[in-house]
């Protein structure tokens, strides 16, 4: 929750993914690659790059137009794949390469409650309001091999 103009006025933000520009699989817990790998292979996820988050939190302290409004932010729609194609990319990206499907959690196609909570988000409100989608996902990976 954000607040805006200090009138009592608030915005809420609900982030999707945000990613590291600094990912260091060498240093990263166990836990946070067995959490990469929780959600099934098909699974719909949507990301943002961290800089373009920064810019909707300031924009949304100032644009009026954002005041009362819950926004989801997430990138354009170069962010959005599966929870599979997304981390084999970056994978690939900090030079690992890609692994295969298995490692993946199972989900039971009939039953939602064994897929994650992740999915695509329409951004188009908040983009319009906020102006914040500057980077898309293949300049993250661009920027993750340097």
């Amino acid at each position: 929750l954000i607040q805006a103009n200090y009138s009592g006025d608030w915005v809420i933000l609900r982030f999707c993914r945000v990613l590291d520009t600094k990912l260091n699989l060498n240093t990263a817990d166990k836990s946070t690659l067995e959490f990469g790998y929780s959600n099934p292979h098909d699974q719909p996820v949507h990301g943002c790059h961290p800089r373009d988050v920064g810019l909707a939190c300031a924009n949304a302290c100032i644009e009026e137009e954002a005041v009362g409004k819950i926004l989801p932010i997430g990138g354009d729609e170069s962010w959005e794949s599966t929870a599979g194609d997304f981390q084999n990319r970056v994978l690939q990206a900090v030079g690992i390469g890609a692994l295969d499907k298995d490692v993946h959690r199972r989900a039971n196609k009939k039953l939602r409650q064994t897929w994650g909570f992740e999915t695509h988000i329409d951004t188009s409100e908040s983009q319009r309001i906020l102006k914040f989608q500057n980077t898309t996902f293949e300049e993250y990976l661009e920027e993750l091999k340097n």
